[in-house]
């Protein structure tokens, strides 16, 4: 472990935070008037709402700001890239006690022919419709997906139902057709539904994230060994020895020294590399919400935290390179898509949509600071929990 040493004053603050201002009235009995980025609030808007509100409200301009920006997925980098490096000192703590206990490639195909993995080509229709959406919204939808089935089940050719009820872009082109797809493809509630048919077999209406679909499964090939070795590899490691379940629990690399005041852009070097500060900075946001804020503060252990995560990845990046051993391309996609996905969810709680800016965006984050019900109480929770995410994004400039 080292310590950082603390950095100048203001260093590290993310670009949201010189943004967020408080700027007091004449009187002290007065409420503040809050900006945020490009969203003013007069004392009069803010009359009445406490200071850990006033906090609450801050996430929900940023939050609104990313949704406004159209790419939810680009807030959670720092999750897709703690989910890639996480994926990959596991695959390199595999190859280790593969080595040390003997296990060569003759053992992993054995074991892979008991438990193969499959390559599906299904052809499908979906209604779409989000969970959160109301349950009259779903029920509607789930009945038109019914009634598609209904139809193919009646005998009607199933690449013209598919091409006449989906609401998949192109389905009518392809006849609800999809490219071949393996485990981690798709979501889980479709690849499920989809394992679970013979091949010419319709499914009964499957309720997936995006909505409902009717599934039938066109062709079940096995996956070669080769294309799969590293699951395999997983599998019979698991079996040997632990494997890291965190970056916390990957090695710090040797020689690890954190740079003085941060020298030209570099906080800290180590054997073989060194660490930016925007590496730095999008490790700390990777921290729970209350060490992105002692981070932030310029707290010591913070501080040290974020370095030590922002090492220890450099250093698995460096070692996976040397062994040539990439990280599962699905996992940081992954991670992404669920933060979207649950982000979504949030919008459409709160009542946040695409397009809008500087009042519009004010008026709209203070009706969802006041919106009853326990999902939007929910939501805001998440949406202040995910303020390292928030506001790492909108210090990038990708969310202002």
């Amino acid at each position: 472990m080292i310590s950082a040493s603390p950095p100048g004053p203001g260093r590290f603050l993310p670009l949201t935070l010189t943004l967020i201002a408080l700027v007091l009235g004449g009187c002290s009995s007065e409420p503040p008037a809050l900006r945020v980025g490009g969203v003013a609030f007069s004392q009069e808007d803010l009359l009445g709402i406490s200071e850990s509100r006033l906090e609450i409200l801050e996430s929900l301009v940023l939050f609104g700001a990313a949704v406004s920006a159209g790419n939810l997925e680009a807030v959670a980098a720092p999750l897709g890239e703690r989910a890639e490096v996480e994926d990959l000192a596991r695959a390199l703590r595999v190859e280790e006690l593969l080595t040390e206990a003997g296990v060569e490639t003759a053992v992993l195909e054995e074991r892979y022919r008991t438990n193969p993995s499959f390559e599906l080509t299904v052809r499908h229709l979906v209604v779409l419709s989000e969970r959160y959406e109301t349950e009259e919204t779903r029920g509607a939808a789930r009945e038109r997906a019914a009634a598609g089935l209904a139809r193919i089940q009646a005998g009607e050719d199933f690449p013209t139902v598919a091409g006449e009820v989906s609401e998949e872009p192109g389905a009518a082109d392809r006849g609800g057709l999809l490219q071949p797809g393996r485990e981690g493809t798709w979501v889980d509630e479709f690849w499920t539904a989809a394992s679970a048919l013979r091949v010419g077999q319709v499914s009964p209406v499957v309720e997936s994230p995006f909505g409902f679909h009717v599934l039938r499964l066109e062709a079940r090939d096995t996956v070669p060994f080769p294309e799969v070795r590293d699951r395999v590899a997983r599998e019979v490691g698991a079996m040997i020895g632990p494997l890291p379940s965190s970056i916390d629990d990957a090695p710090l690399p040797e020689g690890l020294v954190a740079t003085p005041d941060g020298e030209d852009g570099v906080m800290a070097r180590f054997d073989g590399g060194e660490i930016a500060e925007a590496d730095l900075r999008l490790w700390a946001a990777t921290l729970p919400a209350a060490r992105w804020d002692a981070f932030v503060a310029a707290d010591t252990s913070a501080r040290e935290e974020a370095l030590n995560r922002a090492a220890r990845a450099r250093d698995v990046r460096a070692r996976g390179t040397a062994a040539e051993i990439t990280p599962d391309p699905l996992a940081g996609r992954g991670a992404r898509e669920a933060w979207a996905r649950g982000a979504q969810g949030w919008a459409a709680a709160l009542g946040f949509t695409p397009g809008l800016r500087g009042e519009a965006l004010g008026d709209a984050a203070l009706q969802a600071l006041g919106r009853g019900g326990q999902s939007a109480e929910l939501a805001r929770r998440d949406i202040h929990e995910a303020r390292p995410l928030l506001e790492l994004h909108m210090g990038s400039g990708e969310g202002a």
